[in-house]
Order: C-alpha cells, then structure tokens, then sequence
C-alpha cells in the first residue's frame, strides 16, 4: 500500500475543501440556470477530485522514487512521469467531455484547479506554524 506524507495528506484535505466549495457552488448555480445539467456537473466533480488525489499520490511516488536514481537517469524518470500525468489529464478531459458535456468539463476542471490554491493555503499554514513554534 502507498503511503502518503503528512504533506500530501494536507494538501488532500485542503483540495477536497475547495473542492466541495465549487461543487456547491456549481450546484446552486446549475439549478439556478441549467437544472437539467445539474447531475453532470455533480458527476465531474467527483470524477476531478478522484483523479486529482490520484495524481497527486502519482506525483509524490515519482519524486520519492527518482531520489533513489543518478541524476541524469532521474531528470528523465520525472520528465516521462510529468508527460505521463498530463497525457492522463488530457484523456480525463476527453472522458468527460464525452460522458457529460460541458458541465462535467466544468467540474473536472474545478476540481483539477484545486491543486494551486492548495499548494499556497498548505504553504501558508506551513509558515503560520513556524513563526507560532519560536
């Protein structure tokens, strides 16, 4: 089984949040203007953020992985791997586009969004707790 670092576990719980945060958005505002799409877009939502997690975890295996080559045979180990996840990304896109339209689009592309923001929030609670630990 593949562990998760408490960094990683962060950045989970964070990405979830926002996640669920435009998944009630996207709801309010599919029933508002588009009810019909409502469950397409609900359906995205829980299509990105599986694949999100999931291509995290992939990212945190491919960098604790290339610690243990050369650095040259690295480099090319974590360039494959990068193109490897974006190829997936892609194809997730497409998956959706074909199984719901545009607003599943939506919801995986929110959901998928949902990394960056993470990233600064769990950056900052990082540097929050530094500064309370002096």
């Amino acid at each position: 089984m593949f562990k998760l670092s408490d960094t990683s576990k962060r950045l989970v719980k964070v990405m979830l949040a926002i996640s669920l945060i435009g998944l009630g958005a996207g709801v309010i505002i599919t029933q508002i203007w588009f009810p019909s799409e409502t469950f397409k877009y609900v359906y995205g939502t829980v299509f990105g953020m599986i694949f999100s997690v999931l291509k995290l975890m992939l990212l945190e295996r491919t960098l604790n992985k290339s610690a243990d080559f050369p650095e040259g045979q690295a480099q090319n180990y974590v360039r494959l791997h990068y193109m490897l996840r974006y190829f997936l990304t892609g194809a997730v896109l497409v998956v959706a586009a074909v199984k719901g339209g545009v607003s599943s689009i939506l919801g995986v592309v929110v959901c998928l969004a949902s990394l960056r923001p993470a990233v600064h929030i769990v950056n900052w609670q990082y540097k929050k707790q530094e500064k309370q630990d002096f």
